[in-house]
Formats: C-alpha cells, sequence, structure tokens
C-alpha cells in the first residue's frame, strides 16, 4: 500500500514537473505589429493555400498607406483582368492578431473575409490568413503592377 502511494507521488510529481518544463521551452511571441507603412506599395499574389495560381491567372494589390486606399487587379473569377479600389484598415482584436480588412468603392460592400497578417518579410513577402479560417494566401513585393494589367483592367 505505501509502495502504491509513494508511486502514484512520484507519477503526479513527474507530470507536474513534466508539464512545466513544457510551457517554458514554447517560445513566448507576440504577433508582429502591423503597420499601414508596412503593406505601402505593389504585390503579387503567389500561392493560395501552399498551391501556386493556376497559370494565366492572377491577382496584383497595390496599397496606398497615406491615404488607406488599395487596388486589386485581378482575372480569378473572369478572363478579363479587374479592377477593384476602395480603402483598408489595420486594426488589432482581442487576440493581439493584427487583421486587414478593406471596404470596395461604388458601393460594392466589404471584403468578403478579414485577414490576419500572419508573416511579414520586410520588402519581400507577407503570409496572410483568413481570420475565420484556415485560408492562407502568400504574397511577394513587386516593383510595380505590370502595365498591360492596369491598362486592361476593367473597373467592378
Amino acid at each position: 500500500m505505501r509502495l502504491l502511494r509513494v508511486t502514484l507521488t512520484l507519477i503526479a510529481l513527474i507530470a507536474i514537473v513534466g508539464c512545466d518544463k513544457q510551457s517554458d521551452s514554447e517560445p513566448q511571441t507576440k504577433p508582429m505589429a502591423i503597420t499601414y507603412s508596412m503593406l505601402d506599395g505593389a504585390w503579387q499574389l503567389t500561392a493560395w493555400n501552399d498551391k501556386p495560381l493556376a497559370e494565366g491567372t492572377f491577382c496584383y494589390v497595390e496599397f496606398d498607406r497615406k491615404e488607406q486606399r488599395f487596388a486589386f487587379y485581378d482575372n480569378l473569377a473572369t478572363m478579363y483582368a479587374r479592377l477593384a479600389t476602395g480603402s483598408f484598415a489595420i486594426e488589432r482584436d482581442d487576440y493581439d492578431r493584427y487583421i486587414l480588412s478593406g471596404t470596395y468603392d461604388y458601393g460594392l460592400g466589404d471584403w468578403n473575409d478579414e485577414y490576419e497578417v500572419v508573416a511579414y518579410a520586410p520588402g519581400d513577402s507577407m503570409l496572410w490568413r483568413r481570420a475565420d479560417g484556415n485560408e492562407e494566401l502568400c504574397f511577394e513585393r513587386i516593383e510595380r503592377i505590370p502595365e498591360e494589367v492596369v491598362s486592361d483592367a476593367r473597373e467592378m
């Protein structure tokens, strides 16, 4: 009986110490603060859920940090280049996430989804994750949106 008590006490002690060590070894990092100036400029969508875009399709976005405006150029749902413009916002939510949202011009409403900017490499790339799901979008910074896309785009 005494051996059983000692064994159970040792198991409980090992479990407590083991849990304590796990929490110490896990990194306690806060999300990187995402600012308007970090997003400023032109970006190209290069992957959607770790898969490259289908050949011949494209999506570009240009952010203007001063005016907090965006312009999306894409042909994801049509064979023609489309242009959608509007305003965007970055807000910190209750979970310390930096959430990107937007509103389209011309009464077209809000973006369908809000996105958490989960990774950002200065001047290089950023990863968005849908705030209420697992969908991920990978963007790479580009010097400018191709002129043929801009000139051929039809406004939504």
